[in-house]
């Protein structure tokens, strides 16, 4: 009947309507694979251990040499031949992925000013670009060099260098900086207070910026003053009524960590965090050495990491501990804290922990622990991720990174795992692939595990190179460094040679490519089911209805 027709019609209507408004809904969940490996350094350049993006910048660190070889080596720094360096990028148009990667419009930066073709030969690296951290809303760049020394006298070394972009006027696509001022160790150390003999020079190891506040970390060295032993990490606060003779970065509060526990040295800030919300300021420090109490015992102390959380309140001029989160399963060396994001807005923290696993020392599988704020219970944790191929020692956890917009109720994680597909036959042997997996955190799952989203690897690497040592992410763009993947030159039509440590960096484009939910594929099925059935059955009604008029033709 018409009645009938009209109903089904009004359901397959509404049925279509909710499938576009799902459709609507769709998530991101691929990306293009990069065209090429966009940067690559020379021997033991170690190029990509450190990588920095803005909405309108991109550097990468070169520092020809690095603290900790690997994940857990002590008292370790590799060194090229030469001081470090650090290639900046500008990008044509703000938070677009159309990045030019021209040289001629590239800038180098190095401690003494000269370019990196012209660095000669020497003993040992500055370390010029061990890391990087950039402050656009601010204008400014730094760039640690943890053996960098401006004078003989300046002891013990280590630099942090402050630039500051001029690019805001000019149509010129070459970014544009200037050497404001330095930070040195030297003079940031309180009175009386020397370095350990075992100490590594690792000032600036770990630093971070964001609006007015800027912190950096000596992980790698243990001071004293005779009777007691510390770690420090420390805070400066930018000061825009300074002079233009002063450096506006003044030291604004010394944070000490003295919980060594005998030879032990906690790495007090081998990871930091810092974001200014202008009414206060949140900073995570991650010590991935710092001694726990485990679960079965009261007394004993392991290893296993800490991130400890602070809060600065800049009208009261003081920053104050806050809150200290450990490894939930209290293992030996966990090494949580070896690595730390947080969220623009402060709300969300993720941390990595290398080695998190209930087996013996140096066999753990990584994981990444994802936190978010409780008001007044603090940061809580509330699920993990893991690296879904790994086997033992796949430093899973080794860099994470947040992309996350809130106005658009989405949230990603990146997390990089340096060893990620490893031999099951000779599961101890060193042969697996670095790779980075991206995590979806707008939901928490029954399981408490992250979905994975998509990954990137090193697959089409004849070597691993550490791929994923180094992350940064935005909503266009992943960069991923691999620092010590060497390059393979060819020397004659059948052989190539192999020329060690010298780094990459990948570039990935993130496109918003969609796929459609369980439930709108159904209601698009449902959908084409009736509007099909609709239109059979109305072919049919249209035959009968014509056969009966020809017959009723016939008899008149």
């Amino acid at each position: 009947s018409k009645n009938k027709m009209k109903c089904c019609s009004l359901c397959a209507l509404l049925l279509v309507l909710l499938a576009a408004c799902s459709v609507s809904k769709c998530e991101e969940t691929r990306r293009d694979w990069p065209s090429a490996v966009r940067y690559y350094g020379v021997e033991r350049d170690f190029a990509g251990l450190s990588i920095g993006m803005s909405a309108s910048y991109a550097a990468i660190g070169v520092p020809a040499g690095r603290i900790f070889g690997q994940p857990f080596a002590h008292n370790k720094i590799e060194n090229g031949n030469r001081n470090g360096y650090v290639v900046v990028w500008r990008r044509p148009v703000a938070n677009e992925d159309d990045w030019d990667w021209d040289k001629a419009h590239s800038t180098n930066l190095t401690a003494s000013g000269a370019p990196p073709d012209r660095l000669t030969e020497l003993p040992f690296s500055d370390l010029f670009g061990t890391s990087i951290a950039l402050n656009e809303p601010m204008g400014y760049l730094f760039v640690s060099a943890p053996r960098a020394a401006l004078s003989v006298s300046q002891t013990p070394p280590g630099t942090i260098f402050a630039y500051r972009f001029s690019n805001e006027s000019s149509a010129s696509l070459e970014p544009k900086l200037s050497l404001q001022c330095h930070l040195s160790l030297s003079d940031v150390l309180p009175v009386g207070v020397i370095p350990r003999n075992d100490s590594i020079d690792s000032f600036g190891f770990g630093i971070s910026s964001s609006g007015r506040y800027l912190v950096a970390s000596a992980p790698g060295m243990v001071f004293h003053n005779g009777t007691k032993q510390f770690t420090y990490t420390w805070i400066w606060q930018l000061n825009t009524s300074s002079s233009i003779q002063q450096c506006p970065w003044e030291l604004f509060q010394t944070i000490a960590h003295p919980e060594n526990h005998g030879s032990w040295n906690s790495q007090f800030g081998y990871s930091l965090a810092v974001k200014d919300l202008q009414s206060t300021a949140v900073i995570a420090v991650g010590a991935r050495y710092a001694p726990v109490t485990p679960a079965n015992s009261t007394h004993e102390l392991l290893p296993a990491g800490v991130i400890h959380i602070y809060r600065c309140d800049s009208e009261n001029d003081t920053c104050h501990h806050n809150q200290s989160l450990s490894s939930p399963h209290g293992q030996w060396r966990n090494a949580l804290g070896s690595s730390l994001d947080l969220s623009d807005n402060a709300t969300l923290l993720v941390a990595g922990a290398v080695e998190d696993g209930p087996n013996v020392p140096s066999a753990g599988k990584g994981r990444a622990f994802f936190y978010t704020h409780n008001g007044t219970h603090g940061f809580q944790r509330v699920a993990e991720m893991r690296d879904p191929h790994g086997y033992k020692r796949d430093y899973f956890g080794a860099a994470v990174r947040f992309e996350h917009r809130p106005a658009d109720g989405r949230c990603r994680i990146a997390v990089g795992s340096l060893q990620t597909w490893r031999s099951e036959f000779n599961p101890v042997q060193m042969n697996g692939r670095g790779a980075v997996f991206v995590f979806d955190c707008d939901s928490i799952p029954p399981d408490g595990l992250l979905t994975m989203l998509w990954d990137v690897d090193s697959s089409s690497s004849k070597n691993n190179g550490e791929f994923g040592t180094s992350i940064a992410y935005d909503p266009t763009s992943l960069f991923v460094g691999a620092p010590t993947a060497p390059l393979f030159v060819r020397i004659n039509i059948r052989n190539t040679t192999e020329i060690p440590d010298c780094g990459q960096m990948w570039v990935y484009d993130v496109k918003r490519q969609a796929s459609l939910p369980i439930w709108t594929i159904v209601l698009i099925s449902v959908t084409a089911v009736l509007v099909a059935g609709f239109l059979v059955v109305s072919v049919i009604c249209l035959v009968r209805k014509r056969r009966r008029n020809m017959q009723y033709a016939r008899l008149n």
